[in-house]
């Protein structure tokens, strides 16, 4: 189910104590029933003696989640919206992926960005938390789980291809080998928590696995909810203040840039450059 414009608002306001959640702002009788329909249809019930909408477990993470993907998910989805094709493209112009380049897509889905850093003759080191889709990945692209290799730069010597990742879940990744680093990261990392991170702990982690190749650097390019330019709450300020160090821009893509794939979240893109 998708949430309009101003139900979003309402639930970024909301105040969540333990397992009862108030909403904070008047609403008309409208309004109400647009956030009564999505708090119910994550799990809460309303009270009247709490005066709240009261949860069996912490909703934090489902709040989010439906904040950040702008549609009502459970908490056994991913959040996962696959990468319109133009908009892959554009991300890999971005990164300024070039032949040879080795590129971490950290969440593959359906394998966009891979056949986009592919096609410019990229390496790509390819994590997928979803069984299928890694699997429909390894099948469709002919790639390999990750195995021993000889050689000084066996990627180079095999010519382009991805390497596959048997890690399900990105924040336990450590890496392919210590002589294979990305200098690039092409990302769409899942816009709410799943598995142990959400999107802010994977950028994180995929800038920590960059190591420049050569005087041009390291670059990261990643697609974000857009509320990660505004919202208060300590880890977005926290994250805003790491991007803003390390020299990052943001820069709003347009509206509807993710509607074919079922949403229409207003989003960003985050690039970054690594010189050491």
């Amino acid at each position: 189910m998708k949430i309009d414009t101003a139900t979003l608002e309402t639930l970024q306001q909301l105040e969540v104590q333990g397992n009862n959640v108030r909403i904070q702002v008047r609403l008309g009788r409208s309004e109400y029933q647009a956030v009564d329909k999505v708090l119910q249809a994550i799990g809460g019930k309303w009270n009247r003696r709490a005066q709240a909408h009261v949860f069996k477990e912490s909703p934090v993470d489902a709040i989010d989640r439906a904040v950040a993907t702008g549609v009502v998910t459970t908490a056994a989805d991913e959040g996962f919206f696959a990468t319109p094709g133009k908009l892959a493209t554009e991300l890999v112009r971005q990164a300024n992926v070039r032949h040879g380049d080795v590129v971490l897509e950290p969440s593959a889905g359906d394998g966009a960005l891979v056949f986009a850093a592919l096609e410019q003759g990229a390496n790509v080191i390819v994590v997928e938390r979803n069984e299928k889709r890694r699997a429909t990945l390894a099948l469709n692209l002919g790639l390999f789980t990750e195995r021993p290799m000889s050689g000084d730069h066996p990627l180079r010597e095999m010519g382009t291809q991805a390497m596959v990742s048997s890690v399900d879940d990105f924040m336990r990744f450590t890496g392919i080998a210590d002589w294979i680093r990305p200098n690039r990261v092409l990302m769409n990392p899942p816009f709410c928590r799943v598995g142990i991170g959400n999107h802010l702990d994977h950028v994180r982690l995929a800038y920590d696995h960059m190591q420049p190749s050569d005087a041009s650097g390291a670059i990261l390019v990643s697609v974000l909810p857009q509320g990660v330019m505004f919202r208060q709450d300590a880890r977005h300020r926290d994250f805003r203040s790491w991007v803003s160090a390390n020299g990052g821009e943001f820069d709003e893509l347009p509206e509807g840039s993710f509607r074919e794939s079922g949403t229409d979240v207003r989003t960003v893109t985050l690039r970054m450059s690594r010189r050491s």
